[in-house]
């Protein structure tokens, strides 16, 4: 089976500089635990439920600013992989494990 039949084809995305608070009311209200991040169309990190806690628990911003005002770029990861539609999910699988 190829990827093109499993993936979601517009997922829901943000871009490095929204706000931390944007994404997690994306995840929350979609139950996402993931969201890739993408800026000139191109997928440059990705962002986990994970990443957002530790996030708030880690270096807090300047003064008076809260971590949900910290941009998604400070929280996001940047070694991702990604793989074509015409891929086989096996061949995705094996990426992931």
């Amino acid at each position: 089976m190829l990827v093109g039949k499993r993936m979601t084809r517009n997922p829901k995305t943000v871009s490095p500089d929204d706000p931390l608070s944007f994404a997690a009311r994306i995840l929350r209200e979609h139950r996402f635990h993931h969201l890739p991040v993408v800026e000139g169309g191109r997928l440059v990190g990705i962002l986990s439920d994970a990443d957002l806690r530790n996030a708030s628990y880690g270096t807090m911003p300047a003064e008076g600013g809260t971590a949900e005002d910290l941009p998604v770029r400070e929280a996001m990861r940047t070694e991702v992989w990604s793989v074509t539609p015409d891929d086989s999910v096996e061949d995705a699988l094996l990426i992931l494990t």
